[in-house]
């Protein structure tokens, strides 16, 4: 029964996550055969100053959304946990955004914060506060990004939504024994029983995070201005499809991979940790 979905893995993710790394240590632009490169393309990417302003957004960018995702998801999930009459409505337009393709999402966006006619900044000066260029200023286009993600945070809340409800009744009727109120009983009793389900939904989100940007960034802004919102995805792409530069972008992939799992290996560290505690 798995083997359709496996061969679907191999074929679509594990062949080419090989062919990438093969190639990220050759010169190749698809015209002629590869040639070895060695650590060649990886020392250059060392000296490219346009990759390391890259490497920086993307990790201005990873620092911002991952927490603030997390945190949006679990507070919603607190918020939603219950099946009040009218919660599943909003916890349905909670997920809205995640089920949304990336080209509608990205234009919706474009909208959304156009300096002239956008919704945010004709609500920033019914409100007195200055207005802001968004996508057209260098100080605030990776911003928008950011918001882009928290609000796409659909498949997290899912996640520690489903923890909340596998609690037993029990536990929470033992700690209202023990007279614990509200938030004292989740701070103290709850998140930390369901701590392994919020270290997944953490790892998840950090590790996509570092590949979301790309078709945002290709539909809306190119990278641009001044390079302000040109992340590591972009970059390779660039790299590898426009300036048929492959093995040179095969690397700068592998670096994202390589930073990818280092969220993951830290978290699960931690998870060890804790639940050895």
């Amino acid at each position: 029964m798995l083997l359709p979905a496996l061969l679907g893995v191999m074929a679509l993710e594990i062949l080419p996550a090989l062919l990438t790394v093969s190639l990220a240590f050759t010169h190749y632009d698809a015209l002629s055969a590869p040639t070895w490169a060695g650590l060649g393309n990886f020392a250059q990417l060392s000296r490219d100053r346009i990759f390391g302003i890259a490497l920086s957004n993307t990790l201005h960018f990873l620092a911002w959304s991952a927490p603030l995702r997390f945190a949006v998801s679990l507070i919603a999930a607190l918020l939603l946990e219950n099946d009040k009459r009218g919660l599943s409505l909003l916890r349905g337009a909670n997920l809205a955004p995640s089920l949304m393709p990336e080209a509608a999402y990205s234009l919706a966006w474009l909208w959304i914060v156009n300096p002239i006619y956008g919704p945010v900044n004709h609500i920033l000066a019914a409100l007195g506060l200055p207005a802001s260029g968004w996508l057209a200023d260098p100080a605030a286009a990776a911003d928008v990004f950011i918001l882009m993600s928290v609000f796409q945070a659909g498949e997290s809340f899912l996640i520690i939504l489903a923890a909340l409800r596998s609690v037993p009744p029990s536990l929470h009727d033992a700690a209202q024994i023990d007279g614990a109120g509200y938030w004292t009983r989740y701070r103290l009793v709850i998140l930390p029983t369901i701590l392994p389900w919020l270290g997944a939904a953490l790892l998840r989100d950090s590790v996509l995070l570092m590949f979301y940007t790309l078709a945002p960034t290709r539909l809306m802004t190119g990278g641009d201005p001044s390079y302000a919102t040109l992340f590591l995805p972009l970059y390779s792409f660039q790299q590898s499809i426009e300036y048929l530069r492959i093995g040179y972008g095969a690397a700068s992939t592998v670096v994202i991979w390589v930073l990818a799992l280092l969220p993951g290996l830290l978290s699960v560290r931690w998870l060890w940790t804790r639940m050895d505690e």
